[in-house]
């Protein structure tokens, strides 16, 4: 009798010491929480990424008035009294941003997060047909202006407002803002709030 009391005293001594040290733990230390594998983190940014194709971080709108002429010619020498000119103002707009499709992610075990993006590149120019304003025209009978001069203008202007909007900057300023942009998206990301982000 006195061996089953001892044996029930016993087992009530190493129940309350559970209890006591289970009670400590729970009170004094975290309870351990498994660590996302980083592969698990990438695919959920590269799903991100992929819902977006181009990502358009700058746009350059713009105002401009210019002018074209021309003659007939034979050779290199202008045919008098063929002179055909105008002049046209517009307005076109230039947006400019990064390829996500060509971004690459890897995530590491040191916590961070390396992004390879592409440079910037213009994704779009267009002249808004509705605000061009003849203002000024010649009506030669000789060498009558058609719809091909305009359609050449357009091509030649654009190119010189690229010139013009790249030699300002517009590549850089829509990188700076695409990995903004990135930056905040991957932040999305619950499990990769707390890495560090490196651009390549």
């Amino acid at each position: 009798m006195k061996k089953v009391l001892a044996g029930v005293i016993a087992a009530i001594i190493l129940l309350g010491a559970g209890f006591g040290i289970g009670y400590y733990l729970g009170r004094n230390h975290k309870p351990l929480v498994a660590k996302t594998d980083p592969l698990v983190i990438q695919k959920e940014i590269e799903g991100k990424m992929q819902e977006i194709s181009d990502l358009a971080t700058y746009k350059y709108a713009y105002t401009n008035t210019a002018s074209q002429e021309s003659n007939l010619k034979i050779k290199n020498w202008n045919i008098p009294f063929t002179t055909k000119r105008f002049i046209v103002k517009y307005d076109g707009e230039i947006k400019a941003g990064v390829d996500l499709s060509k971004v690459t992610i890897h995530v590491a075990e040191d916590n961070t997060i390396t992004i390879t993006m592409p440079k910037a590149a213009i994704l779009s120019h267009t002249i808004d047909e509705s605000s061009l304003e003849i203002l000024d025209e010649t009506k030669n009978i000789f060498n009558r202006i058609q719809i091909e001069d305009y359609n050449t203008f357009q091509t030649e202007q654009k190119k010189i407002c690229e010139e013009y909007a790249l030699e300002r900057g517009l590549l850089d300023k829509a990188y700076d803002n695409a990995r903004k942009v990135v930056s905040e998206m991957v932040q999305t990301v619950p499990d990769a709030a707390d890495y560090k982000i490196i651009f390549k």
